[in-house]
């Protein structure tokens, strides 16, 4: 396994410290750690298990470690060479990816602000379907007597799908034929023959996956030639 090298955070000071070959690209992942006086159900972690991943900056890679993407406080946590966490730099210059998946900062609209976040890309063109995980945290509920059930705290699940549309910021959408076409407005009348044809489910991550990588064999090639993952 490579070596890293981290930027440790301090307040309000902050400082540079080498660890190994010099990558820069991680942080102290101990951010954001709170009290819990009762337990919780579930994980604050998408897959709370570290798997093997490699960072890559500026799409070279740089190195490899042990991995795991926290969805609620949104950020990607490594195991240094001394098994200690750190924070992988939330930057658009550098991706994870580990468990098959991709883990990419994107620009997204959400109610009528810009804002940035980690997404799985799931195919290279012009028109992309990003996968965002995400969790949220539900504060336990007191019954409010002694026969009502007690609702413990918990980390939920709410990850979604949006569409990147070249450069412009991702938009939420939903699974389904209705919502897809409304993005997927050229080549028509082509688009619902090859639904049709290939007897897509739409509300199948794999057909729509399917569904985006013709839709983006349709167009001009100045369009998605230049396209990134």
């Amino acid at each position: 396994m490579k070596k890293l090298l981290f930027l440790l955070l301090t307040t309000p000071i902050i400082l540079l410290g080498q660890f190994g070959n010099g990558d820069g690209i991680t942080t102290d992942a101990q951010v954001g750690i709170v009290m819990e006086e009762v337990p919780i159900e579930g994980t604050p972690f998408m897959n709370p298990t570290y798997k093997l991943g490699e960072t890559i900056v500026n799409g070279k890679s740089k190195t490899q470690a042990l991995m795991r993407y926290n969805a609620y406080y949104d950020y990607i946590e490594l195991l240094d060479e001394n098994n200690t966490p750190r924070k992988l730099l939330r930057r658009k210059s550098i991706q994870a990816f580990f468990e098959g998946k991709t883990y990419k900062i994107l620009d997204y609209a959400e109610a009528g602000k810009i804002r940035e976040a980690y997404f799985n890309p799931f195919n290279k063109g012009e028109i992309k379907l990003l996968f965002r995980p995400k969790k949220i945290f539900i504060q336990a509920e007191k019954p409010d007597n002694g026969y009502d059930t007690y609702d413990p705290p918990i980390y939920k699940d709410i990850s979604s799908y949006y569409i990147l549309m070249g450069e412009a910021p991702a938009t939420k959408t939903r699974l389904g034929k209705r919502q897809l076409l409304k993005h997927l407005t050229k080549n028509t009348a082509q688009v619902k023959k090859f639904i049709s044809n290939e007897k897509l489910n739409l509300k199948k991550e794999a057909d729509v996956i399917e569904l985006i990588d013709y839709y983006n064999s349709l167009l001009p090639r100045s369009l998605d030639s230049g396209a990134q993952s």
